[in-house]
């Protein structure tokens, strides 16, 4: 994945472009601020896979929850903004003080997850390779 130049959000975060396998352009956002846990320095990386207007349904819900389950790093989650909407991110916190690589690949990780997921709850797309689907990225 062709990693974009890192540009400061309004809210200071940093956003990341990457192409993703299917050409699609995924936005992938790193916290400007460091979180801290007594000795543990965390930062947080994540990526929107989908906006709801409506509380996600059940099955999307648990769909979600089995998926975090199996992950190797982060998970999913739903937040709701201020407009209302719900709103589906693929969330990791990783050590601080990481590596530049380390965290390239979180975000390539986080990117890759997000875009597998967004196919899915889209529905409106057909997985047309086995090893573009969500299973083989867990797998991976």
């Amino acid at each position: 994945a062709e990693m974009k130049y890192v540009q400061e959000t309004t809210t200071g975060h940093y956003e990341l472009e990457l192409d993703s396998i299917d050409k699609e352009k995924q936005k992938v956002f790193i916290s400007k601020d460091v979180e801290y846990y007594e000795r543990a320095d965390v930062r947080k990386i994540w990526a929107l896979a989908k906006t709801y207007k409506e509380q996600p349904s059940l099955e999307t819900t648990m769909m979600l929850l089995e998926q975090s389950a199996r992950t190797k790093l982060g998970s999913w989650a739903i937040e709701k903004n201020k407009n209302g909407e719900y709103l589906v991110l693929y969330t990791v916190k990783m050590d601080a003080t990481a590596s530049a690589d380390a965290v390239k690949s979180t975000m390539e990780y986080v990117s890759k997850l997000t875009g597998a997921m967004k196919k899915e709850l889209n529905k409106t797309e057909e997985v047309k390779d086995a090893g573009d689907t969500l299973e083989d990225w867990l797998a991976d």
